[in-house]
């Protein structure tokens, strides 16, 4: 994400060595498809300009540069010649499966998923070319000085980003991060070009009015995207924040002792909200795909390919752990009854087998309004959500 701004901001500046070395680091040791976001780059500086010698010469330098030490450094701790950005293309683009196996979204993720990060400014950036076209034509009609078109291949990486993630079948919301700068500028961009056509449309009716409607545009865009982001903000905390402070109501003990998980493996942030000598253990859930193991701490543990690793996303038993063995479970109880026959009984109703130590209210989504589960509305909201309690369980002795 850093380096695509930078990226745009030194290819916009003309400082083309730069550009490229971004672009290079971007690629190589962030995410090789982020390479996509040069393709207009490409097109100015090999078509437009012409400029062959100097994109060869510092590309190759610039490449050999990162790749080369990046080659070794992977190389040595997997044991054998390994290039990670080229491993990544040939599994995601090149195998027969692809990354469809770890789940496909519907076409509208992206759309929703944007607009509760961005809301009103996704929509202005998502209306950015047509504002900017807009605002070319009236210049034309009204014979003022027309504005350069180049903005149009200026801002192309974000749409072409676009065009590209939207349609696969695997959505993840990691994968627009590398062009979320360029959402906000084109978000910019959208709303001056806004504020122009309405200087230009209403100069005719006196310049207080145009000014007047300049600034209820522009304060009331800002005071919506505000407004919406707050909420947003607070929504997330009021909701979802039980994962990340369930796990201090653990007891410090010198002995090592296990905390489970079943169906909430996918919410626990991590082993790191732990103490030390606790271990994170998952028991079997209604989840059929592979789960975390513990790294291997031997002097030569990146190098081995143990016999439950697998690149289909296929359970192993290897991950799970003995239920009986669990000092702790963490789980989320929406007041359904504990069903032992269940891969994911609710843990909190048996209550012969577990105490709660620590209980802290947790939205159950899937009896809540969509809208009032993603944006905190005061003395409204509450009336359409649910909660349950997300449980930090012990074991009675």
């Amino acid at each position: 994400m850093f380096l695509t701004i930078a990226f745009v901001s030194t290819w916009w500046q003309k400082q083309y060595k730069m550009a490229i070395l971004s672009i290079v680091i971007s690629t190589f040791v962030g995410w090789p498809f982020a390479a996509l976001v040069s393709l207009p780059f490409l097109y100015n500086v090999l078509v437009q300009k012409r400029l062959f010698r100097m994109f060869a010469y510092w590309s190759f330098l610039f490449a050999a540069s990162v790749a080369v030490p990046l080659a070794m450094v992977d190389s040595y701790f997997y044991g054998k010649l390994t290039f990670a950005p080229l491993n990544i293309v040939l599994y995601n683009i090149f195998s027969q499966h692809g990354p469809n196996l770890f789940g496909v979204e519907s076409k509208y993720f992206y759309f929703i998923n944007l607009f509760l990060n961005f809301n009103i400014v996704w929509c202005f950036a998502l209306l950015c070319p047509f504002f900017i076209a807009a605002k070319y034509v009236l210049q034309k009609l009204t014979k003022a000085k027309v504005s350069s078109t180049d903005v149009f291949w200026r801002l192309s990486p974000l749409y072409i980003w676009m065009m590209v993630f939207f349609i696969q079948p695997h959505k993840e919301e990691r994968f627009i991060f590398p062009v979320y700068p360029l959402i906000s500028l084109s978000g910019a961009l959208s709303l001056i070009s806004l504020l122009q056509i309405n200087d230009q449309i209403l100069q005719r009716c006196g310049k207080n009015i145009a000014r007047l409607i300049r600034r209820l545009l522009m304060y009331g865009v800002t005071a919506v995207f505000i407004t919406l982001s707050l909420s947003r903000l607070y929504a997330l905390y009021i909701n979802y924040h039980a994962p990340m402070d369930i796990s201090s109501g653990v007891d410090v003990s010198p002995v090592v002792k296990n905390v489970c998980l079943g169906k909430e493996w996918h919410r626990f942030p991590g082993s790191f909200f732990i103490p030390n000598n606790y271990r994170l253990r998952f028991v079997p859930s209604h989840f059929r795909g592979i789960l975390p193991a513990y790294f291997d701490e031997t002097e030569a543990g990146t190098t081995v390919v143990h016999n439950y690793f697998n690149d289909m996303n296929q359970p192993n038993s290897h991950m799970l752990f003995d239920l009986a063995r669990c000092d702790y479970m963490i789980d989320f109880d929406n007041g359904a009854d504990f069903a032992p026959n269940d891969d994911e009984p609710n843990y909190s109703k048996d209550s012969a087998t577990w105490k709660i130590v620590q209980s802290i209210p947790f939205l159950d989504a899937s009896s809540s309004h969509s809208f009032y589960r993603a944006f905190y509305v005061p003395n409204i909201g509450q009336q359409y959500v649910k909660f349950g309690n997300y449980n930090l369980l012990a074991k009675k002795e």
